[in-house]
C-alpha cells in the first residue's frame, strides 16, 4: 500500500510519501511468505521546470504512467490553463 499525504500552506505545497517497495518474486522462495521481499525507492517525481509534483504507487504501470506525465509536462513550453 502506499501512503501519500499532501500538506498546504500559503507560501507553497509538501508532499510526502512512504519508500517501501514490495517485490513478489516466486522464483526465489520455496515457500509463498518467503517470495515477497522489500526494497526502498522514490515514489515522487518532480517537473523541476514546472515546479510539479507526481507520486504515485510503485508498480510498473502507476511509475510508468508518472513518468510519462513529468516527461510531457517539461516538453511543454508552459503549462495549459485548463
Amino acid at each position: 500500500m502506499t501512503l501519500v499525504i499532501a500538506l498546504r500552506a500559503e507560501d507553497g505545497l509538501l508532499l510526502a510519501a512512504d519508500t517501501k517497495i514490495s517485490e513478489i518474486s516466486p522464483s526465489r522462495a520455496e515457500l509463498p511468505e518467503q517470495a515477497a521481499y522489500g526494497k526502498h525507492g522514490t515514489k515522487i517525481s518532480v517537473s523541476a521546470k514546472h515546479s510539479v509534483m507526481v507520486a504515485s504507487a510503485e508498480m510498473d504501470v502507476a511509475s510508468n504512467a508518472r513518468a510519462l506525465v513529468i516527461e510531457r509536462m517539461d516538453a511543454m513550453a508552459s503549462l495549459p490553463d485548463d
